[in-house]
């Protein structure tokens, strides 16, 4: 059984930053039991002797008796460790992440009120790197098995004459069809392989001047065999080489690591899902927002000439264009009326926070540009880089009208949802402001036509289902 809480240790030796984080996790949604330590020797005792198996530390760089990257050094292995560092010390937080911190903070009174979101990410992306790594070491390990398959493969090499007659046979593959070496010469190939009229086939094949392999079933065992016909100085058949590897095991691993990767892209695919559901719930006004907007982005997608196989990634982005706002607090995520320009800038940051998220995971990097720039404007009002034009991927361009049209188009309690003909109109007014016009111009032939000419109608319904 789990704990119930994680365990964090908390190093600092500053009285009043310590009291703003303790009085930010008690007032946060994050729960988590939080352990204090004003100096490295008193951290060591916590680490060496922990009373409790800790889940992160939060230290400060310097502390009475020394830095932290001491401790970051000797504790790099087994613990996520974040580095809080004061301006202008960027050179001692890229020393750290060196050194095997997980993360660091620039000291800010906003930061340490922010702590206890800082510290749920970081929890939450070490496990998943630590579910990543178990996944990688278990592929190696299947790879190191199929590795010692190949290498140390039992083979039969055998030899016939112009009538199909063995003229030698060795190795220790010979084991594997119950013969000794020499014990197949003399004999006709039907006599040896009467069980496997595929073996045989494929003698007579290479008898006839035709080289090719195969892998043949014979009594149940996967040989890899390859033949050559033997020709005289005339192109005369006089016989076949050949040779066959047992690839039973190879075979029954390659499957094993099949179905091993098969596992794994499920495993991502259930990530990905469980996180766009996850912001789903929280916000629940935008209940089956994310799902819908996979599915018009990709149609949108296609249409302005995204690769094939560029799809995924946009999927990818799609499905977590908003994944940043697990990091907004709910008080300004969930306000039900307007924001103040104070909650504007920490709600603007959502889009950094998920490019934060996301840059961690090596499979969703291609996926960034939709979560990191869907909110930006061609005429360079948006945010938060205020990029212009070209300088907005494409995709991100494509999923902007997209956000913009089921937003609109879904009730909020705030306001009702607007009509299709008023949410167009709306669209179609910001080409080459907001909005790429080549965009909009296809996205409006898409809108217009079957079946997407009856949204909002044909979400309603897959909401429900």
């Amino acid at each position: 059984m789990g704990k119930e809480l994680p365990d964090i240790l908390l190093i600092e030796d500053e009285e009043s930053h310590v009291e703003l984080i303790r009085r930010a996790f008690e007032e946060s949604e994050f729960q988590a039991q939080l352990l204090i330590a004003t100096t490295l020797a008193a951290a060591r005792e916590h680490l060496e002797f922990p009373p409790v198996e800790l889940d992160l530390v939060i230290a400060d760089w310097r502390l009475p008796d020394g830095d932290a990257l001491d401790l970051v050094r000797s504790a790099k292995q087994h613990l996520p460790i974040i580095v809080m560092t004061s301006h202008g010390n960027e050179r001692v937080a890229v020393e750290a992440i060196r050194a095997g911190a997980l993360d660091y903070v620039v000291k800010s009174e906003y930061i340490l009120a922010d702590m206890p979101h800082i510290a749920e990410r970081a929890i939450q992306q070490w496990q998943l790197m630590n579910e990543h790594t178990e996944m990688e070491s278990s592929l190696r390990k299947n790879e190191e098995m199929l590795r010692t398959v190949v290498n140390n493969a039992p083979l039969v090499l055998f030899a016939l004459d112009h009538e199909g007659r063995f003229t030698l046979s060795e190795g220790r593959g010979l084991s594997i069809l119950n013969l000794h070496p020499g014990e197949m010469v003399g004999r006709s190939v039907e006599e040896i392989y009467a069980r496997s009229p595929a073996m045989i086939d494929s003698i007579y094949r290479a008898l006839k001047g035709q080289a090719h392999s195969k892998v043949i079933d014979v009594s149940g065992i996967q040989l890899d065999s390859w033949f050559s016909p033997v020709q005289d100085i005339d192109g005369r058949p006089q016989g076949v080489i050949g040779v066959s590897t047992d690839v039973t095991a190879r075979m029954q691993a390659e499957e094993q690591l099949q179905n091993a990767l098969r596992q794994l892209s499920e495993a991502y695919e259930a990530t990905i899902e469980g996180w766009a559901k996850a912001l789903e719930l929280r916000e629940r006004e935008t209940a089956g927002h994310s799902r819908r907007v996979v599915e018009l982005t990709l149609e949108l997608a296609r249409r302005m000439g995204i690769p094939e196989e560029q799809m995924q990634a946009v999927r990818y982005g799609a499905l977590l264009h908003d994944i940043g706002k697990l990091a907004v607090p709910d008080h300004i995520l969930l306000k039900p009326s307007s924001l103040s320009e104070d909650e504007w800038i920490i709600m603007r940051q959502h889009p950094i926070y998920s490019m934060q998220l996301l840059s961690g995971i090596a499979y969703l990097r291609s996926a960034i540009d939709i979560p990191y720039n869907h909110h930006e404007s061609l005429d360079g009002t948006g945010y938060p880089r205020g990029l212009k034009g070209d300088e907005i991927p494409l995709s991100a361009r494509i999923f902007a009208a997209v956000d913009v049209w089921d937003a609109l188009t879904s009730d909020r309690p705030y306001r009702l949802a607007w009509s299709r003909e008023a949410t167009l109109t709306h669209i179609c007014r910001q080409s080459g402001t907001k909005f790429d016009p080549q965009v909009v111009k296809v996205f409006t032939e898409i809108i217009q036509s079957p079946p997407w000419d009856r949204w909002p109608e044909i979400h309603e319904v897959a909401d429900k289902d």
